[in-house]
């Protein structure tokens, strides 16, 4: 019992973790692919490093962007720390920005596209996303569009 007191008032202890505030997925982000069905999923941001990435899991949508700003001296991260800001990501071969999506069985990731992306007055993460991909394992071609709404962000 002592122990365990003890452990409380040390920095780093295990209980530190568990008693801390964590941010919950939430909002939406609504999907499609190859103009099918519209799939949703609640998601979560995580803005703590560079590149910050947005994350989504439902049982018909799986949803992930890596998002990060390839000018010098610029970074998503920091444009997207304020309220009601917004910035534009272009994915390319070669950018640091990354989106796929998997619903309806299969998978598409992102080759060239846009992402735009916006924080609220309460700094979560909004936007609408449109690019051309492969289907996952393949060179099939495919077409992702979708929104954001309203994602919770870890900072």
């Amino acid at each position: 019992m002592l122990a365990s007191v003890a452990c409380l008032a040390l920095p780093g202890c295990i209980y530190d973790e568990l008693l801390a505030t964590h941010v919950e997925p939430g909002g939406s982000v609504k999907a499609t692919m190859n103009m099918g069905p519209e799939m949703d999923s609640t998601a979560m941001g995580e803005a703590t490093k560079e590149p910050l990435t947005i994350n989504g899991f439902s049982p018909n949508l799986t949803f992930g962007l890596i998002a990060g700003a390839d000018t010098a001296g610029a970074t998503a991260l920091a444009d997207l720390a304020k309220p009601n800001v917004a910035v534009q990501l272009l994915i390319t071969p070669t950018s640091v920005t990354r989106l796929e999506i998997h619903l309806g069985g299969t998978g598409c990731v992102a080759q060239t596209g846009t992402i735009d992306l916006r924080t609220d007055n309460n700094k979560n993460f909004s936007g609408d996303f449109q690019a051309d991909g492969t289907v996952s394992g393949s060179a099939a071609p495919c077409q992702l569009a979708g929104t954001l709404d309203a994602i919770p962000v870890e900072r």
